[in-house]
């Protein structure tokens, strides 16, 4: 038997789960307009949710001293994207410190990973004064960054509802 199928594109779009992936997927194809429904078991406040309790390091040049080149390259779209998307949110750089027993690998950390600064004592208590007196030297990254799921996760979510998607909260759909 023959069905006509509806093309892909004019398809509505469902997500499970509002937390950080599924909130910019759905962000998104919003924005490409196709139709979007965002389900989260959770209330608003996402405390049923991972992205409540886990932290979001954007660290693509740390990353460089272990992970594949493509993991740099993902991670610095990533954070072009959250500075596309969402401006306001703050990226405060990394920073790396290490006792003076673990030097060796703070200096190999160094040579493996690129976009840092080195600091010395004092630039390690400029950024972090809780610091002061502890480390010596310190490789800062300003373009890295942590985003912080509580505070960007209702304005991700106000943005989804912008750009024409919908959430329904406390939702118990399944995949």
């Amino acid at each position: 038997m023959y069905q006509t199928l509806r093309p892909r594109g004019d398809s509505p779009v469902t997500i499970i789960g509002a937390g950080i992936t599924g909130a910019w997927h759905a962000l998104l194809l919003a924005e490409a307009g196709r139709a979007v429904t965002l389900h989260e078991r959770s209330d608003a406040a996402m405390t049923e949710s991972t992205s409540h309790w886990a932290g979001g390091m954007l660290a693509p040049w740390c990353e460089e001293e272990a992970a594949e080149p493509v993991i740099t390259r993902l991670g610095i779209r990533s954070l072009a994207l959250w500075r596309q998307h969402l401006p306001e949110t703050p990226f405060n750089g990394s920073l790396v410190v290490a006792h003076p027993r673990d030097r060796a690998d703070f200096e190999r950390f160094a040579r493996l990973t690129s976009g840092h600064r080195r600091l010395d004592a004092e630039g390690v208590r400029a950024l972090e004064p809780a610091l002061e007196g502890r480390f010596g030297a310190g490789l800062f990254y300003p373009e890295e960054g942590h985003v912080e799921p509580r505070r960007v996760l209702p304005r991700l979510h106000a943005a989804i509802a912008k750009a024409g998607g919908a959430i329904k909260f406390g939702s118990d759909a399944e995949a």
